[in-house]
């Protein structure tokens, strides 16, 4: 049998990630806000590479991780060690709780039932944990009323927990002057208070993500959980672009031509024939597509070759696209620049009618990632 350990080198299409503006992306958020800072890791660190992206904000003073699941968690506590709180702000199953324990990892409480499920599962020990307080966006949390705020403070008192900070989440962070933001910061305010008067010690209070570090001051509290903008990206065409504050973005994506062909004027490209030539033309092929992550709404857009915007041209296939390069001097494994600098991310979240968050989390496995 050959060696196999290498092989992912061999792969055509890579996504660099740049560590250096990771980190400078972060001190960037630090001379903004004077809050405490929880950098955002789920989901891999939205396509970016959990692990290595954690260890650099570490090394660049992080000391506050938040993620969605347990997996998530133990994998960034062993990466930086016991010097740093890993939380999950989702849910956490409740038959792990003596390795949420033994890792020190802090969850978030949403509920008195949810809370009440860990009852038994522990013989000694206190899991650290953030009350989630529900403001406005429906999903999970205490709603912010005399109930809520009621089984907060029962949940609180059982004997498993150690509670060490309260937190919520806004909706409309992203639209500037939406009076719901300042709805559900006063929502939050209220709960915090109702649990401190019935002697709840609240902790670390926080409400804020990328959009509402920037667009809310008001919103920033003890602490803020910056995601999207550290890895460069805009949170939202609602708002100012991010890159005016010095903001770059951390990944880039290139791939290389695996195939040159010419088609005649009447020849159609890829599956369901959407694309026919107009005029004689020459084909590159790139092996890159949905089975990537790139996915097919993608179709139409952009990529640079030698220096010009050329497009992909037909759908988009699971492995390969192909892209117009007529009038080019191109070459068999010529680099092929998909997202740059200067073919940014942000405008393939417009194509697909999508946000930056879900175009680098598609981005999957079968694209290694290059650490620079």
């Amino acid at each position: 049998m050959g060696r196999t350990e290498n092989l992912k080198a061999s792969t055509y299409t890579k996504a660099y990630i740049d560590l250096l503006r990771l980190r400078n992306n972060y001190s960037i958020i630090k001379s903004i806000t004077r809050s405490r800072i929880m950098c955002v890791v789920k989901a891999d660190a939205y396509g970016h590479g959990a692990v290595k992206c954690a260890q650099a904000l570490y090394k660049a003073g992080a000391r506050d991780f938040a993620v969605a699941h347990i997996d998530e968690a133990v994998e960034i506590r062993n990466a930086l060690g016991p010097d740093c709180i890993v939380m999950i702000i989702g849910s956490a199953d409740p038959s792990y709780a003596g390795l949420l324990l033994e890792n020190d990892i802090t969850i978030s409480l949403y509920s008195l039932e949810y809370a009440k499920r860990f009852d038994g599962t522990l013989l000694n020990g206190r899991i650290k944990a953030h009350i989630k307080v529900d403001t406005g966006m429906n999903r999970i949390g205490f709603r912010p009323d005399k109930d809520g705020a009621a089984d907060a403070v029962a949940a609180s008192r059982l004997p498993f927990f150690e509670i060490t900070g309260v937190f919520s989440h806004l909706a409309r962070a992203d639209e500037t002057g939406n009076p719901m933001t300042d709805l559900q910061i006063n929502k939050f305010k209220s709960f915090t208070a109702s649990l401190e008067s019935r002697g709840v010690s609240t902790g670390i209070k926080h409400i804020s993500a990328s959009s509402a570090i920037l667009e809310s001051r008001d919103a920033r509290f003890d602490m803020v959980r910056p995601g999207v903008m550290l890895y460069g990206m805009q949170p939202s065409d609602n708002m100012q672009p991010i890159s005016a504050l010095g903001f770059k973005p951390v990944l880039s994506l290139k791939s290389r031509i695996i195939n040159i062909h010419r088609i005649s004027a009447g020849e159609s490209v890829s599956y369901g024939s959407t694309w026919t030539a107009k005029r004689d033309t020459l084909v590159a092929t790139l092996p890159l597509g949905y089975g990537d992550g790139f996915i097919r709404a993608y179709s139409g857009m952009t990529v640079e070759i030698k220096g010009e915007k050329r497009p992909i041209i037909g759908r988009i296939c699971m492995d390969q696209c192909m892209v117009d390069v007529t009038g080019l001097d191109v070459n068999l494994f010529d680099e092929v620049g998909i997202i740059t600098d200067t073919n940014p991310i942000e405008d393939f979240a417009r194509k697909a009618g999508t946000i930056t968050y879900e175009c680098s989390c598609l981005l999957n496995s079968r694209i290694p990632r290059i650490y620079i």
